[in-house]
Formats: structure tokens, sequence, C-alpha cells
């Protein structure tokens, strides 16, 4: 009997409770789980905000509010505004969803590039072990980021003229 055990046993003689074990640690899973729960979360949250203000855009004409805060609003300039506004809201709706599937395609090929390619350059390029972690992720981020950004890119916005409601200076 170690001097371990044997005070062990004197100790729970006189009735000290054994020291708790903290609890585990969720499994990864818990927080990929997580992550693609909140990663929808937010594009219905997004998808709804886009509903709102569609159908308040397929209102036509000036709103009495604007009307009666700038009785100067030009109607034809206004419906050319909400026009444009109408297309961009349109188009964020497939972009959303299109961003939402390469960032979900993206997050499940994590492992693979992390297990198969990143490794591969970590031990035959580079040539170290698979146990050099900092050198994994910096080989899986040399392969993710010129992805991403092709993904996340957009295109220099179009030339317009933006709806003034300021009204005329006297000058």
């Amino acid at each position: 009997m170690t001097w371990w055990s044997a005070l062990a046993a004197k100790l729970r003689l006189i009735g000290v409770p054994k020291p708790a074990l903290p609890p585990a640690p969720p499994p990864t899973f818990f927080y990929f789980r997580a992550f693609v729960a909140l990663l929808l979360a937010q594009h219905v949250f997004e998808t709804y905000v886009r509903l709102r203000r569609k159908k308040r855009l397929l209102r036509r004409g000036v709103p009495d509010s604007v009307r009666a805060a700038l009785p100067n609003v030009d109607e034809r300039e206004y419906e050319r505004a909400q026009r444009y506004a109408t297309a961009k809201n349109s188009f964020g709706f497939l972009a959303d969803t299109f961003l939402l599937g390469a960032e979900a395609t993206l997050l499940f090929a994590a492992p693979a590039i992390w297990n198969g390619l990143a490794r591969r350059l970590v031990v035959e390029v580079l040539g170290l072990t698979p146990s050099h972690e900092l050198a994994r992720m910096g080989c899986s981020m040399l392969l993710v980021c010129p992805v991403e950004l092709l993904i996340k890119v957009r295109a220099p916005p179009a030339r317009r003229t933006n709806l003034h409601l300021a009204q005329p200076s006297d000058a």
C-alpha cells in the first residue's frame, strides 16, 4: 500500500469527500454545430430584414412623411432611387445565399485541408513532422485565403447618382 492510498483511506474514514473532477470539456463537434447554427441564424435574420425592406420598397411613390419633411422632393428621382434600391436588395438575396453556401463549403472542407493538403505540404515540402501545428496552420491559411478572397471580392461600384433629399440652399 502506498502512502497516498493509505492517506486516502484515512480521509474516507473521517468523512472527507473525494475531490470532484472538473467536467470534461465539450467535444469539438459541439462548437462546430454551434457555429453552423449561428451562421444559419444570421442568414435567416438577414433574409428577414431584406424581406421587410423589399416590402417597403415595393410601395411606389414618395411617402407622406418624406413629402411633409421635404416638400421639394423630385418624384422621378425618388422613383429612380427606389428602383435602384429594389434591385440592390434583390441582388442581396442572391449574394447572401451564395456567401452562405461558400462559407459552409469552406467550413466542411477545413478538416480535409488540415489533415490532407496542409499535412502533405508540411511533411513533404517543408520536411517537418505532422506535429508542427503552426506550420500546418500557415499552410492551411495559404490554401484557403485565396479562395476566400475570390469568393468575397466585390465588383467596383457602378457610377450612380444618389438621391439628394436636402433642400436647395438660398444663395
